[in-house]
This record gives C-alpha cells, structure tokens and sequence, in this order.
C-alpha cells in the first residue's frame, strides 16, 4: 500500500469510530482517586465491535460491557489493535468491586479471559491499571451521563 492509501484508511477508520462512538452513552468511572471516561457498550452491536473500531484510546478513556445479570463472561482482543488492561467486576454490598484484571493484553492476543458472576468489564489503555496502582478489590464508581464527544476527563490524582 501506498502512503496516501494508508492515509486515507486512517481517515475512514477514525470517522467511522467517530461516529460509532459518538452514538454511545458514556459514564465517569470513579477508581479511587482516579477519574475515567468510558463509552457504555449496552447493545449486543456495541459490545461485539467493543474497541475494535478505535485505532487508539487515551490514558483516560475505556469501555465499559455492562450485563443485567451477573454470569460466566468470557472476553478476547479480536482485532483491537492496542494493548488494553481487561478488569472484571462484580457487585457487592458496598458497589462494584474489581474481581480481576487481566493487564496488557496485546494485540493478536488469541486467548479467551473469562471471570465467574461477573457484573461488568471495563477495559482501560494497557498498562494503566498497573501504573495508577490500581488493584484487585479496589470498588468502581459510575456516574453514568451523556458526555459531549469532544470533552475529556483527565487522569488525575483526587482533583479535577
């Protein structure tokens, strides 16, 4: 492929994850002191495409897969093409509660993660879970919202 051949792929890849992302809702994710913004896959359309459509995501954006019932959830790379951190949470008394991660996945990663009386997955740019500090246990809050496509929510340490 030619240079402008490629370019114009990148063009038509970024417009059509564009507009597929800006027809989703989004929420605030809350992990501790750390602040994310994530596209809410609801449909079984959403939740197949995931970020597969995206060519990269920032260090404060993700995808959360909500299910309306607890259960055996299995999740792969399929064609994403960046490495993701893949956290599995469950409810409990207190609210949603990270079960597992399962940190950098890479791309062409052909192995299945799954998780038992799973709630919801977010999935986080790799390697993030890691260096935030963030772990096993520690409880997600969602402050679910529209958000405007263009605005962004910093990473940040407690403050915005």
């Amino acid at each position: 492929m030619s240079q402008e051949t490629d370019q114009v792929e990148i063009h038509i890849r970024r417009t059509a994850a564009s507009e597929f992302f800006n027809s989703m809702k989004r929420a605030v994710v809350l992990i501790g002191k750390h602040k994310f913004t994530a596209h809410i896959a609801d449909t079984d359309a959403q939740k197949i495409a995931g970020l597969e459509v995206a060519t990269e995501i920032q260090d404060n954006e993700g995808m959360l897969f909500p299910f309306e019932a607890a259960d055996h959830i299995t999740f792969h790379m399929g064609a994403v093409k960046f490495p993701l951190d893949i956290i599995f949470l469950l409810e409990d008394a207190e609210g949603l509660r990270i079960n597992k991660i399962i940190h950098d996945v890479q791309p062409g990663d052909n192995q299945h993660y799954s998780d038992n009386n799973v709630s919801a997955v977010l999935e986080l740019k790799g390697g993030i879970c890691k260096r935030l500090g963030i772990k096993r246990g520690d409880l997600c809050e969602l402050r679910t919202r529209m958000v405007a496509a263009q605005s962004q929510i910093e990473v940040i340490n407690g403050q915005e």
